[in-house]
């Protein structure tokens, strides 16, 4: 979860923490680098990514994630808004226990037709609070985690 990278890598330092913290996709990048694991290849279809605000803004793993999605086989289409800029899931702030009342498009729905102007029937996330947003937001494109994308 990038919320607990975060928390681990960063808030933690303030009480003394110091801990070597990597989320999965960069383990298992590494790995994938490295030759030690061996990824499954997928069939080739055109895939998009989300970058997830702590993942990627607060914490610059932008590259790792897109190297497993490549690595798997998959071809990547990143959306117009991403990396430093990608867009918001909904989820922050707390929004992922709010209701919608008055809420003409959630972020999440913005986003989803955002990926779905690319033309992919595949859209990555690698956080489980992006999973839930983008999940209630709509059933397609096909909602994947970036771990079961990955499988070895």
């Amino acid at each position: 979860d990038p919320h607990s990278l975060n928390a681990l890598k960063n808030d933690y330092r303030h009480f003394g923490g110091a801990f070597e913290v990597l989320h999965y996709t960069a383990l298992l990048a590494e790995l994938v680098a490295a030759g030690r694991l061996d990824i499954a290849p997928a069939d080739g279809a055109t895939v998009t990514y989300h970058d997830p605000c702590y993942l990627g803004r607060y914490n610059g793993g932008f590259d790792a994630p897109r190297d497993l999605i490549r690595a798997a086989g998959y071809t990547l289409h990143d959306m117009p808004r991403c990396r430093e800029n990608s867009f918001c899931c909904g989820a922050g702030g707390g929004r992922i226990w709010q209701g919608d009342d008055g809420v003409k498009e959630r972020p999440s729905e913005n986003r989803i037709r955002e990926a779905l102007g690319l033309g992919v029937g595949i859209f990555v996330v690698a956080c489980p609070k992006d999973k839930v947003m983008y999940t209630a937001a709509t059933d397609a494109p096909e909602l994947i985690n970036l771990r079961e994308a990955s499988r070895a």
